[in-house]
């Protein structure tokens, strides 16, 4: 709930910092930023809905919830790959 209220207050300082610039590279700069944030916002919340998801599965079939599930989920959750403790971080490889 947090992230409404915080995305909702970036809305706002982003279109009243557009008003308050009449230069376009500027504008340009500043949209652009605030659409990668977006972006970023989708795809981050996207993962926590299904990390706590998979947690909560495991919770109600018994299994050990630990640091290395969180990983393992991490890493094996990216194009159906199977994780290993060696391999890098997902985002490190695109």
């Amino acid at each position: 709930m947090a992230e409404v209220a915080s995305t909702f207050n970036e809305a706002l300082l982003i279109e009243h910092m557009l008003k308050s610039t009449n230069d376009d590279n500027i504008r340009l700069s500043m949209l652009g930023s605030y659409l990668d944030n977006i972006k970023g916002t989708v795809f981050r919340q996207v993962q926590f809905a299904e990390f706590e998801l998979r947690i909560h599965e495991m919770a109600e079939k018994g299994e050990t919830l630990t640091g290395e599930s969180w990983i393992l989920f991490t890493w094996a959750s990216h194009e159906g790959t199977t994780a290993t403790m060696q391999r890098p971080a997902w985002w490190t490889t695109r």
